[in-house]
């Protein structure tokens, strides 16, 4: 109601609107219950808009739409858990509400999704890495991330997705 929507907008001014700095906050990979999911879907609700969500994604800058489509920007090395978490639940949240043009503009085609999650499992599954908890939990939650976005695809589209 009013009172989660007055929260959330001072939670957003406390970090000058950007949605990953305040998911930073609420540590995403150790949060229960799908908190983040909720915060996640309140903030997309209180936009309104699924023009303006995919244009205030766009400036994190992970995916970008040329002639050819839509194609997976962020260095593998550049996205962490809050980022990932965001991109899965834009998603989500646009496949949800059928804004099948708004969720084309943030998913790359099943191919070009696949290259980039091999990629980043690549990178990032290091015997160093899986020494270190921390980086351990960060890693798996960022594959995890990529792996349900998966979900979001067409599956009925034979050609692109």
């Amino acid at each position: 109601g009013k009172r989660r929507r007055d929260l959330l907008a001072r939670w957003l001014d406390g970090e000058e609107g950007n949605v990953v700095r305040l998911l930073v906050r609420f540590d995403v990979e150790n949060l229960d219950g799908g908190v983040a999911e909720k915060i996640l879907e309140s903030v997309f609700e209180s936009v309104g808009s699924a023009e303006r969500l995919v244009d205030d994604f766009g400036g994190i800058g992970i995916v970008e739409r040329d002639a050819v489509g839509c194609q997976v920007v962020v260095d593998p090395g550049t996205l962490d858990s809050e980022m990932a978490l965001y991109w899965r639940c834009l998603c989500g949240y646009l496949k949800e509400k059928g804004e099948v043009e708004c969720l084309d503009a943030l998913l790359p085609d099943a191919s070009v999704m696949c290259a980039f999650i091999a990629r980043f499992a690549a990178e990032h599954v290091t015997s160093d890495v899986t020494r270190v908890p921390e980086l351990a939990l960060s890693v798996e939650f960022v594959l995890q991330q990529l792996l349900k976005m998966t979900l979001s695809f067409d599956s009925t589209d034979e050609v692109g997705k």
